[in-house]
């Protein structure tokens, strides 16, 4: 998976859709890799056995749902923006 900021909720929609729409098992996979959020989402899917790919996209989703700004960014106590 390649990277690219929220790119990685897109790779997680590309991925739902594929194993929701077409027939998950034409998407199983036996490793995947990635870079940069595209490697969070490769954790992601780590956590999930190959055949289970509809429910890791499921999981992965609902996360990105989830988050907020707040929880992947915070700016350093003395940095001030002007």
């Amino acid at each position: 998976m390649s990277g690219g900021a929220s790119n990685g909720a897109w790779e997680v929609g590309v991925l739902w859709g594929l194993t929701h729409y077409g027939n998950p098992e034409d998407f199983a996979y036996d490793w995947v890799t990635g870079v940069s959020t595209g490697a969070i989402n490769a954790a992601g899917l780590a956590g999930w056995a190959t055949g289970d790919e509809k429910r890791a996209s499921e999981w992965l989703s609902y996360t990105y749902t989830q988050l907020t700004t707040p929880d992947i960014w915070e700016y350093w106590p003395d940095v001030t923006l002007e």
